[in-house]
């Protein structure tokens, strides 16, 4: 098993990154695969986390942003 990789972590993204890693059992998988993170824990994790209302687009995007990028490495793995 490969040892994960370190990366640079801009601090305005330390939250969103926060976020992302604790919806980390809310994806939707289906018999085709993953399918993305479910919408409705998105928005519960947002507000549970009592991110303000003007940060909440901006962070769903981003976090709509990393979801794809994770599919699309575990699409990769998938294919060996």
């Amino acid at each position: 098993m490969r040892e994960p990789d370190d990366f640079a972590l801009w601090a305005e993204n330390e939250r969103t990154l926060q976020v992302f890693i604790g919806l980390r059992h809310q994806w939707s998988i289906l018999q085709q695969g993953v399918q993305g993170l479910r919408q409705e824990a998105i928005e519960s994790a947002l507000r549970m986390r009592r991110i303000p209302l003007r940060e909440r687009e901006t962070m769903l995007d981003d976090l709509l942003i990393m979801a794809d990028a994770a599919i699309e490495i575990m699409k990769r793995s998938d294919d060996g």
